[in-house]
């Protein structure tokens, strides 16, 4: 026994799942290292996170918040329906060691939390006011600006970083060919439908709006100093040699109010309906008697 909530016992088995799930969400942003550094408090932040679940699954029970099978079976249907076959979605399920009973009885419990949470958030009739948008807006300025983009396109003859000298200077000899047609008045689209090496030369060789830091270096450092219209000389990057199209270009500005203030507002109601989320959280746990072992 890890811990008892109202009587029901937290188990080792389930912490451990609550854990595996945590570490999922968190391994794809902090490096292994400092993640193990960490697990004594993610594996806290799981026991917590169980008692707080039973505490909501016991609320739902008390007010007789009913389990809606329609709305379970449309979201079966619609997480299903992203994978090739039924068949592939319950040998993931089964990948995972979950069975779609198991499923089906989780999204049933988390849609009458969510419908336990939605009711005691309304009943608080949380609005944002015109002065709280205005103060947000003028005290984070930085989230507001939006940075300096281009939008390109290229011609990519790939070339390996073991390639022998006389096939570097053969493709380079090819992409200054290709740079000679351009500048005669040659389709910039066609030539890189033709003969780019990148899945790119679908769309003509187009790459759509970047910023900064999206592109490697070389090629990155060319585009941000062209002007709409421009074609480039040949640039060599680790990827092979390009031949660059700027397209359009446009400078870091402010975003004006009137543009993002739907955004605020949206913003400030979820972090006040997290708020009262975490103030329902306090009720139920006063309410509740929670035990832990000594190892916890």
């Amino acid at each position: 026994m890890i811990a008892k909530v109202n009587g029901t016992v937290v188990s080792a088995a389930e912490v451990e799942e609550e854990t595996k799930a945590i570490l999922s969400q968190y391994e794809q942003k902090i490096p292994p290292e400092q993640l193990k550094t960490m697990f004594p408090d993610i594996q806290k932040q799981a026991v917590e996170s169980i008692i707080n679940r039973h505490l909501l699954y016991e609320e739902v029970d008390r007010r007789e918040i009913p389990v809606n099978p329609q709305r379970v079976q449309e979201e079966i249907e619609k997480i299903s329906g992203q994978f090739p076959s039924r068949a592939a979605f319950e040998q993931q399920l089964s990948n995972h060691g979950i069975s779609l009973d198991k499923m089906k009885n989780d999204l049933g419990q988390q849609f009458r939390v969510d419908s336990l949470v939605r009711n005691y958030v309304d009943k608080k009739n949380i609005q944002v006011s015109d002065d709280e948008v205005s103060k947000f807006y003028e005290s984070n300025p930085d989230s507001f600006k939006s940075p300096e983009q281009v939008r390109a396109s290229h011609i990519l003859l790939q070339v390996a970083k073991d390639e022998p000298q006389e096939i570097r200077t053969q493709k380079r000899l090819e992409m200054a060919g290709l740079i000679g047609q351009i500048e005669k008045g040659g389709d910039f689209a066609q030539l890189a439908q033709s003969h780019s090496d990148c899945p790119s030369k679908q769309q003509g060789g187009d790459l759509g709006t970047f910023s900064r830091g999206q592109m490697v270096k070389p090629f990155e450092e060319v585009a941000f100093n062209m002007n709409p219209g421009d074609v480039s000389d040949i640039v060599e990057t680790e990827f092979g040699y390009h031949v660059i199209k700027l397209v359009e270009k446009n400078e870091a500005r402010q975003e004006e109010f009137v543009d993002v203030k739907d955004q605020i507002i949206n913003h400030l109601l979820a972090v006040k309906e997290q708020s009262e989320f975490l103030e329902l959280i306090k009720e139920l746990r006063e309410g509740a008697t929670i035990e832990y072992s000594e190892q916890t």
